[in-house]
């Protein structure tokens, strides 16, 4: 017996891409959104705002000041879809972090369908979209599967599926 968790859009744990909307829906702006991104980020520097200044290439720039990027911001990398380490780490860090975020949450819920059921039951969901995203827009970047190695590591999750294109 097993059991398969959804979440995000269209239920494939992946974050909105604002289809079906006039416009694109971006996440990440609640005060809880930003709290987690700024802890993320001060972890990911070791604490330092210098290095988060060296490495975004803006001097002066804390933690406490930092901000998800805008939507054209998002939108916008420096070489079409790829993104340059030297003048993207705002983007490269934001997508690490909500790659991070999804696949954190799937690992949790996946860990209490193991606990709740004594580890008896197995679970697992959609999840790793690599290919079918690295076709489209940012989807990559942005979608939140990029962390699939960590998943497929994890004791909790004991398989995953998906499309290899709709």
């Amino acid at each position: 017996i097993g059991i398969a968790p959804t979440d995000g859009s269209t239920w494939e744990w992946m974050w909105s891409h604002g289809r079906g909307h006039k416009g694109r829906v971006y996440s990440g702006w609640s005060p809880a959104a930003i709290a987690a991104y700024r802890a993320w980020l001060r972890d990911a520097y070791n604490g330092s705002d210098a290095r988060l200044a060296e490495a975004w290439g803006k001097a002066g720039l804390t933690f406490d000041a930092v901000l998800p990027p805008v939507p054209e911001r998002i939108d916008n990398a420096s070489v079409g879809d790829m993104l340059d380490p030297a003048k993207d780490r705002d983007l490269i860090d934001w997508s690490r972090f909500r790659n991070d975020c999804l696949s954190d949450a799937f690992i949790a819920i996946c860990s209490m369908v193991k606990k709740e059921s004594e580890g008896k039951w197995i679970a697992g969901s959609y999840y790793g979209y690599l290919n079918m995203f690295s076709w489209m827009s940012f989807y990559l970047q942005d979608g939140g599967h990029m962390r699939i190695a960590k998943v497929a590591r994890s004791p909790y999750v004991d398989f995953v599926y998906g499309p290899t294109l709709y």
